[in-house]
């Protein structure tokens, strides 16, 4: 007799080009997450990336991210000795699963209303206990967590006006990242280096508030309480009193009880109304760019450096913080508006002026050369593209000693002296704006006839 099998109540997900797509599925992130606050305006978004070396392992209880996919889950870390039992979840703040892509020692992050890129100081990876790309893809994690459903996320009621927490271009000097010598010392710092402390909002999402939250998530994350798991007593007899038991090794004792330490920068860009929020620590870069303009950036961050090679980061013996020390940038944004995010390593070796160039170039390349080249046509085939071809300009210039590079430069201006290129992880994720589909025609109307920005958030 043959057996009925009932049809699905859905397609099964199938991702068309899985690496451009974030973590979740939309069923899966409307049942788990308060959905973020309707904006008109949605990323459609891609990434590229180049690793200087392949990313390390993740310690327990975190996992080794996957490379293949943002709709990859992690599973949980499971102790493989008898007796060992998953810390509590509070201890690791629910690091079971990690959101976004790691790429050597940086991270990238991509949803459709807020993008991410860290990049972990390298010098880490040679102290004990240092974990640069841990850092960096906890930062994203946890801010992305925040932004979804913190109390300073999209979930935050607004009232009236933008609530944007609005400041001016960074603060630092001249310099680059991923070899800090904060990995060593504790940096110093001079009072004239920090801007004094935005504004707080008045209302909506806070992305520097979110920030701050997710910092001191990773703080208690890699701290050494988080880090030791227990033995119960119920899992080696048959007592039912489940009191907590140690190691037997003294080695074990020792590894799971020191927590990790690291610093990362980061750059994140945020959807809130017709407004976009870019929001920069350190050395990584956040572009906007409103096509046709053929010379010039409707926006581009500053990095921010305590001196030469050593941006200002989170973390260990850092005394740089979120609300202290990230500048947030506000722009009103339109359908089309492209948005890059980048670590240092894309900007260490090529200029703006190339950046716009290659942005141009791909805005011209024909719908089937897309097709062809990505496999995938569109906006986000086109993003792809765009994510391609900047990543792979920066990397010829990196692996070149000979080349003329904008790090070159800064050397030379520093008195050091560097020549070439410089080899490091190569992040970018870029995006186009797009008005979401029921608020096209409604919006678009609004701008062709004047109307401010907070006209059109307001609907008048």
């Amino acid at each position: 007799m043959p057996i009925h099998v009932p049809p699905l109540p859905r397609p099964p997900f199938r991702p068309l080009r899985p690496p451009l797509l974030h973590h979740l599925s939309a069923r899966t992130l409307a049942t788990t997450r308060p959905l973020p606050a309707p904006s008109p305006f949605a990323f459609i978004a891609s990434h590229s990336q180049f690793a200087k070396r392949p990313a390390r392992p993740f310690p327990p209880p975190f996992n080794t991210p996957a490379l293949s996919s943002f709709t990859d889950p992690l599973s949980a870390f499971k102790f493989s000795r008898p007796g060992y039992t998953r810390p509590q979840k509070e201890r690791t703040e629910g690091a079971s699963f990690l959101s976004g892509l790691t790429n050597g020692d940086d991270a990238v992050l991509a949803t459709s209303t807020h993008l991410g890129v860290a990049d972990g100081v390298g010098a880490w990876n040679t102290k004990a206990h240092g974990h640069a790309a841990l850092w960096s893809r906890l930062m994203l994690h946890y801010w992305s967590n925040e932004m979804l459903s913190g109390e300073w996320g999209f979930k935050r009621k607004c009232g009236d006006g933008n609530g944007g927490r609005i400041a001016g271009s960074g603060s630092g000097s001249s310099g680059s990242s991923s070899n800090s010598s904060a990995a060593e010392e504790t940096i110093s710092e001079t009072p004239s280096e920090s801007p004094p402390p935005p504004p707080t909002p008045t209302c909506g999402v806070d992305p520097i508030l979110c920030l701050q939250s997710a910092y001191e998530k990773v703080l208690s994350a890699t701290s050494k309480k988080a880090f030791h798991p227990t033995l119960t007593t119920s899992s080696l007899s048959s007592s039912s009193s489940g009191s907590d038991a140690t190691l037997d090794d003294p080695a074990d004792e020792e590894y799971y009880s020191a927590g990790w330490k690291g610093t990362t920068t980061i750059c994140t860009a945020v959807l809130k109304g017709p407004h976009l929020l870019l929001t920069n620590l350190g050395d990584s870069v956040g572009f906007v760019y409103r096509p046709p303009s053929p010379s010039t950036f409707l926006l581009r961050t500053r990095e921010q450096w305590h001196w030469f090679d050593c941006p200002r980061q989170l973390g260990t013996n850092s005394p740089d913080t979120p609300t202290k020390d990230a500048v947030l940038e506000s722009v009103d944004i339109q359908d089309g508006d492209i948005v890059i995010l980048a670590s240092d390593g894309l900007v260490d070796n090529i200029w703006d002026e190339e950046i716009l160039a290659i942005i141009r170039d791909v805005l011209a390349v024909p719908e089937a050369e897309v097709r062809e080249t990505i496999g995938e046509g569109g906006d986000r085939g086109r993003m792809a593209l765009l994510a391609d071809r900047l990543v792979e300009a920066a990397r010829v210039v990196a692996v070149d000693p000979c080349a003329e590079s904008p790090y070159m430069e800064r050397s030379i201006e520093e008195g050091v002296g560097i020549e070439g290129g410089k080899f490091d992880d190569i992040s970018v994720v870029t995006a186009v704006c797009r008005l979401r589909g029921e608020k096209r025609g409604e919006m678009r109307g609004r701008v062709e006839r004047g109307w401010t920005a907070e006209e059109v958030e307001r609907g008048g």
